[in-house]
């Protein structure tokens, strides 16, 4: 993968996409729960950003000589920053446009056949909104979403706020694989009971009158976009912290 592609190749078994993961703590421990998988993880505020990526600094065995090497597992957003954007690649630009610092310029600690495998290799992070990542992914590329305690916005003239949206559930169906999951874990009643009237209407519109095994008759069955996971797993597979 590269700066322009920063999604690795086809060498995981399942990929997750958690959008808003806070400090990053259930990001870090479902990572290490299932090595053969590829975690990509979003958050929109700077110090949850920052926390995880000292979680994954400690995990790596990393200190401040090693940062050079510690911004690949970041996915930098195109804000039009340049000079950000080149730092993330390893290089900063000074006045002529050169850069000032490369990947070559650093010795690195220890030399790679002494180091371990890496516990952070199936990470990459995202410092932005995991909403608007959605439209970049390809058709058919994540097994699992998680959508981990967001900001429920209980006021209804903030309904637009929440982070479930039609348009949303529309986007998660298209990135996600035949069978795919969505989980969401919130604390707030009012948000609970709009994301599954989000899920219930995207199912029931999309599909309403694609039928299978009859001729639209009583016997018919209807076929439904979305269905609710009943009993819910185990929290410890997808939200052990």
């Amino acid at each position: 993968y590269n700066y322009q592609n920063p999604l690795p190749p086809n060498k995981f078994k399942r990929e997750w996409l958690e959008i808003g993961f806070g400090n990053g703590d259930n990001l870090l421990a479902n990572a290490k729960n299932h090595p053969e998988d590829l975690f990509i993880g979003c958050e929109v505020h700077q110090p949850g950003v920052g926390t995880v990526l000292r979680q994954m600094e400690t995990e790596l065995g990393m200190d401040a000589t090693d940062c050079n090497e510690g911004t690949r597992g970041v996915v930098p957003m195109a804000d039009g920053n340049d000079d950000l954007n080149d730092i993330s690649r390893g290089g900063a630009k000074n006045g002529n446009g050169t850069s000032g610092i490369s990947n070559d310029d650093v010795t690195p600690p220890h030399s790679p056949s002494s180091r371990k495998p890496s516990p952070c290799q199936n990470i990459r992070i995202l410092p932005g909104d995991g909403i608007k990542l959605l439209s970049h992914l390809p058709t058919n590329y994540l097994d699992v979403v998680l959508v981990t305690f967001p900001d429920p916005w209980p006021r209804e003239c903030h309904f637009q706020w929440r982070v479930v949206q039609r348009e949303v559930v529309r986007e998660m169906h298209r990135v996600l694989k035949p069978f795919g999951r969505v989980y969401v874990a919130t604390d707030a009643e009012c948000f609970d009971v709009w994301t599954r009237e989000k899920f219930q209407q995207e199912s029931s519109s999309t599909l309403s009158c694609d039928l299978i095994d009859g001729d639209g008759g009583d016997g018919a069955t209807a076929v439904h976009l979305w269905n609710e996971i009943i009993p819910c797993p185990d929290r410890a597979s997808w939200l052990p912290v």
